[in-house]
């Protein structure tokens, strides 16, 4: 099998060239480079995986400053570790560390960020 490239960018498959004798094969195509074929590919899911585990490793990089500052907050008495919205903080911390060590292994999405706790 190969794929094939018409002037307006369509893809045809020459059905292992049985197609390409047929009246009705496009004339003018071009066959597609090994570059584009690799481009046309579903990911596999370990692929899929990986990007997942990428994405939950920045947003917990980013939760960094915030926790710095919640750190300062109880330190300087104006919010505690117990507060409502420090622990939703801190859970939401929880889920992406279990995304990227492979506790969690069957999310599919990012936990919602919860916003940021008051008083940080």
């Amino acid at each position: 099998m190969s794929i094939w490239k018409d002037a307006d960018g369509l893809l045809h498959d020459d059905m292992d060239g049985a197609a390409i004798g047929l009246p009705s094969w496009p004339q003018g195509m071009t066959l597609i480079t090994d570059d584009e074929a690799a481009a046309l590919r579903a990911p596999t899911a370990e692929e899929i995986r990986a990007n997942f585990v990428a994405a939950s490793k920045t947003a917990l990089a980013a939760t960094s400053t915030t926790m710095e500052r919640i750190t300062e907050a109880v330190a300087l008495g104006k919010t505690a570790w117990g507060a409502d919205d420090v622990q939703t903080f801190l859970a939401y911390r929880a889920a992406l560390r279990a995304i990227v060590s492979g506790d969690d292994a069957t999310s599919t999405e990012l936990p919602q960020h919860p916003g940021y706790p008051a008083n940080t």
